[in-house]
C-alpha cells in the first residue's frame, strides 16, 4: 500500500500530463500513487490510478470519487496546473510526521502570466486566513484526520471554489491547526481559460455565499462575496491595478509587496 496518495481531478489533458511528469520525475524516495479522476483517458503507468468520470460533475465530487479510492496513509490533493520540485514530498512526509499528520499546506508559488507581454513573475503567497484563521492551497492530511472533520472538500455543500478555507477551518474547529512546509515547493501555472471562466461564472459566487453561511453564524459578517470578486485596487508601490482578495493580505499581484 502506498505511503501517500496524491489526488488529482483533471479535465485539461495537456496541464494533467506536466503535472504528473513533474511528480514521477521529483518523488523519488517516497512511496506513493496518484489517483487522477478525468472524464478522458489517462497514460497507463504503474503509480497512476485512473478513475473515469462518464459525466463532469464539479471539481469536489471529482476529488471525493478519487478520496474513496486512494490507499495512502497521507492524502495530497493537487490541481492540474502546477508543478512539483525536486523533493517536494519527502520534505512533506518529514514535515508530516511530528506533527501528527494535523494538516499541512505546500509552500505555494503562484505564478502570474502577465497579458500583453507574457512575462511571468513567480509570487510567494503565504499561509491565508479567514477569521483570523490560516489555511493554504494544496492540502495534506492523514487519512484517520480526515475522516474525523468529515472529509476533504465538503461536497454536497461547495461545487468547486471556498473549499480550501472550509477544510482549513473544519481542522481548526476540531482541534487541529494549519501549518506550512516551507521545503515543499509547488509552483502553479494558473489556467485562465474557458473552462476556468466558466466554472468561476457558474459556482464562485454560489459558493462563496455557501461558505459565509455556513462560519458568519460562528464567527460574524466576513463580507460580500459578490463586492469582494468585483473590487479592483490599484497598488500604491507599482501603481498596476489587481484584484483584492481577502485572503491574500493585499499583497500586489504585479510587483509581489503588500500594498498596505
Amino acid at each position: 500500500m502506498a505511503e501517500v496518495s496524491i489526488i488529482i481531478a483533471s479535465l485539461r489533458p495537456n496541464e494533467l500530463k506536466r503535472c504528473l511528469d513533474s511528480i514521477h520525475a521529483c518523488s523519488e524516495g517516497t512511496d506513493y500513487e496518484v489517483v487522477v479522476v478525468s472524464p478522458f483517458d489517462v497514460e497507463p503507468h504503474p503509480r497512476v490510478v485512473h478513475v473515469k468520470e462518464k459525466k463532469a460533475e464539479g471539481n469536489y465530487n471529482a476529488v471525493a470519487k478519487g478520496y474513496r479510492r486512494a490507499k495512502g496513509e497521507y492524502v495530497v490533493v493537487l490541481s492540474d496546473d502546477v508543478v512539483v520540485t525536486q523533493g517536494w514530498l519527502n520534505n512533506m512526509v518529514a514535515f508530516m510526521r511530528p506533527h501528527d499528520g494535523e494538516i499541512f499546506q505546500g509552500r505555494f508559488y503562484h505564478t502570474v502570466i502577465h497579458e500583453g507581454n507574457g512575462q511571468r513573475v513567480a509570487l510567494e503567497r503565504p499561509l491565508m486566513n479567514y477569521f483570523g484563521f490560516m489555511f493554504s492551497g494544496f492540502p495534506c492530511m492523514r487519512r484517520d484526520k480526515i475522516n474525523r472533520i468529515g472529509g476533504l472538500f465538503d461536497n454536497k455543500l461547495l461545487h468547486g471554489f471556498w473549499g480550501d478555507p472550509d477544510l482549513g477551518l473544519r481542522v481548526w474547529s476540531n482541534g487541529g491547526s494549519v501549518d506550512t512546509c516551507r521545503d515543499s515547493v509547488i509552483v502553479a501555472y494558473p489556467c485562465l481559460d474557458e473552462l476556468d471562466r466558466t466554472s468561476k461564472k457558474q459556482w464562485q459566487e454560489k459558493d462563496g455565499e455557501a461558505f459565509c453561511r455556513r462560519w458568519e453564524p460562528l464567527y460574524g459578517e466576513l463580507f460580500a462575496v459578490f463586492d469582494v470578486y468585483g473590487l479592483r485596487i490599484e497598488c500604491p508601490k507599482c501603481g498596476e491595478e489587481y484584484r483584492w482578495h481577502p485572503g491574500d493580505h493585499r499583497r500586489c499581484w504585479h510587483c509581489g509587496k503588500l500594498a498596505y
